[in-house]
């Protein structure tokens, strides 16, 4: 077991500093890493080989068991006298006293993604006493929510901008392959696009756009282009990755194993 876990405790986030309030705001994240030896490990060109039950292994062979997860996990000594904090958090931290000054643990709508319950985005303090993260607005000073927008998927870092005497704030949100850029404005009246996956795949769905948008969410297309599974092993891939935050309903993710098994079988 480590802690922080692979993601750390602040990972890409860019943080930012408000000379206003003289605080640093820190996107953060609690979170561990539990690493399992494979007793099935056989060293094989083309995979992690990481002899742990983590990454992308090779299909196991037929009739053979997936090694088993213990069902209770050893603590590091001393964890007990450690407060129990998981997921994303937005930090507010005093440079000068070397302090903390507020936390927000509930910083945002729920993230449909791999690891959207532990990473949020960046921040960016403003001359009004703001701090965004995403497309979440806090009192710089307080902490207080004072406005939140849910744009269905990940939020990156925020940029502002002044454009005929207004002042404009604009990130990217929703799925990764499918985002939109969203800009506000304190008197903006235009309808919000819509963010939710669709839950039906159409019936001329390309398989290739699908496997674009379904599984480069958080690895690059190599990681499966360069691997080789039957049918079973390949549907299975891909509802892991679904169960991990990736947007494939039933149908999609049909036509995504049947397209990968035909293109990168098993050899």
């Amino acid at each position: 077991m480590v802690s922080p876990g692979p993601l750390g405790a602040h990972n890409w986030q860019p943080m930012s500093y408000s000379p206003q309030t003289g605080l640093v705001y820190i996107p953060g994240q609690e979170s561990v890493g539990v690493y399992y030896p494979d007793p099935n490990f056989k060293f094989t060109p083309g995979y992690w080989n990481t002899s742990v039950t983590v990454g992308r292994r090779p299909p196991l062979a037929e009739g053979q068991a997936p090694a088993p997860r213990p069902s209770a996990i050893k603590e590091p000594e001393g964890a007990d006298q450690q407060p129990k904090a998981t997921g994303r958090f937005l930090l507010a931290w005093d440079p000068v006293a070397e302090k903390e000054r507020w936390r927000i643990v509930d910083n945002g709508p729920a993230i449909r993604a791999a690891y959207g319950a532990s990473i949020g985005g960046g921040t960016l303090a403003t001359a009004g006493n703001l701090v965004f993260q995403g497309a979440t607005a806090y009192n710089a000073q307080t902490g207080e929510k004072l406005w939140q927008s849910d744009l269905g998927g990940v939020n990156v870092t925020p940029v502002t901008f002044m454009l005929d005497g207004k002042q404009y704030v604009s990130l990217l949100g929703g799925p990764v392959t499918t985002s939109h850029l969203f800009t506000f404005v304190l008197d903006g009246k235009a309808p919000m696009p819509g963010t939710a996956v669709s839950a039906n795949a159409p019936a001329n769905a390309d398989p290739k756009t699908l496997v674009a948008r379904v599984c480069s969410r958080c690895h690059s297309l190599e990681v499966v282009t360069n691997s080789k599974m039957d049918r079973n092993t390949w549907t299975n891939t891909v509802n892991t990755m679904v169960s991990r935050g990736a947007a494939a309903n039933a149908a999609e993710i049909g036509i995504i194993a049947d397209y990968l098994a035909r293109t990168y079988p098993l050899q």
